[in-house]
């Protein structure tokens, strides 16, 4: 069996009100056993959609962090104003 491994991390800097300079940041792996007949195109695809599930994880928790903090989620704030 082949593996593919990716990952994500986010870490940002709070300048806000009495909480400057704060930095939260998460960061998150995946690894998984692939066929070995799965095609690169295939692998590529996974990887993006693993990257992708990563990265969300990774807003969530720093929303978490940030949360606790201002009592605001930042990511989901950001989503909504696109």
């Amino acid at each position: 069996m082949a593996k593919i491994s990716a990952g994500a991390g986010i870490g940002i800097k709070l300048t806000t009100g009495a909480y400057q300079n704060v930095d939260p940041s998460f960061w998150i792996t995946w690894e998984e056993e692939v066929p070995d007949s799965m095609s690169d195109a295939d692998k590529l695809k996974r990887t993006k959609e693993i990257v992708d599930i990563c990265r969300q994880e990774c807003e969530d928790r720093i929303d978490e962090d940030i949360e606790k903090l201002t009592g605001n989620k930042a990511f989901a704030n950001l989503s909504k104003e696109k």
